[in-house]
């Protein structure tokens, strides 16, 4: 596992507001443990989802982020994501859906590999949907 350096750098260059002050946060193993940093551009994230947005439009456009985002940190990137105007959020699991929910509270989460067995109070308590493409045969939404 590498460690994880997040950066905002600079403003979405389509983006009104004012620019944010570069941060960086360092997460995982030391340097000399992992043998390599991965630094994420939150900024090219968030350009490169208002560019989607803008070519499905009127359509929506959601962000998956299973996999801790694709080891880029669900936190930073759903955070980022959000505040670009995601409103809709796909995960794997019940587990990372808590986590959308806990940065993006009024996202729309959903969940692909659906619910497992014994995870319905789980569900519940994240306020997650079921991806109508999931294996699961239930396509009960929780709101």
């Amino acid at each position: 596992m590498m460690p994880l350096r997040e950066r905002k750098s600079k403003a979405d260059k389509t983006s009104t507001s004012t620019p944010e002050v570069p941060t960086v946060t360092t997460t995982g193993p030391t340097e000399d443990e992992a043998g390599g940093v991965l630094t994420v551009d939150l900024s090219a994230i968030q350009a490169n989802w208002r560019a989607l947005a803008r070519r499905v439009s009127p359509a929506e456009c959601s962000a998956v982020v299973k996999a801790d985002a694709y080891g880029c940190g669900i936190e930073p990137v759903v955070r980022a994501l959000h505040n670009a105007g995601c409103k809709t959020f796909f995960v794997a699991h019940v587990t990372e859906a808590r986590r959308v929910r806990a940065v993006a509270p009024e996202a729309i989460v959903y969940v692909l590999n659906g619910i497992v067995p014994g995870s319905a109070s789980a569900f519940a308590a994240s306020a997650a949907s079921v991806s109508r493409t999931s294996r699961s045969s239930s396509s009960t939404a929780f709101a």
